[in-house]
């Protein structure tokens, strides 16, 4: 059984440990990435992010993004993609390399005002966030 194109995209990263960080060799390379943000009107809407991972993910998952503003944390981890069916999620991250752009991690809208956190309360199970999201739909 083959995987598919997202399980291979997310197999095939190295951990964060053998992923080489950004350095002043990168300069032209970011340079041009603000010239081609800043053509588009984009600058203030896109930014970078170093590729990487620190577990494995199953075919079944994605991460999910959550923010307590209360205590100032912010928390991403793997749910099962099933559980965010229906609820109102906004894509924050992407893969470029993919041959096309490859979701990597969402964010679940909290109620109409675009804001996406827990509303102050303490990070909870993925489940418990799941369902707050849903009722304030």
């Amino acid at each position: 059984m083959s995987l598919s194109r997202e399980a291979a995209a997310l197999a095939s990263l190295r951990h964060v440990s053998e992923v080489e960080p950004l350095t002043d060799q990168d300069r032209p390379l970011v340079d041009d990435l603000i010239q081609v943000l800043k053509k588009h009107n984009a600058l203030d809407r896109f930014g970078i992010t170093l590729l990487h991972k620190h577990f494995e993910m199953a075919e079944d998952e994605l991460l999910l993004e959550t923010t307590d503003l209360k205590t100032r944390i912010q928390t991403i981890q793997p749910v099962k993609k099933s559980e965010l069916e229906g609820l109102d999620a906004i894509v924050t991250s992407w893969r470029l390399d993919t041959e096309g752009p490859l979701m990597n991690c969402k964010c679940i809208k909290m109620g109409n005002d675009h804001e996406h956190h827990s509303r102050g309360y303490t990070v909870p199970e993925p489940e418990e966030e799941l369902e707050r999201a849903a009722q304030a739909s």
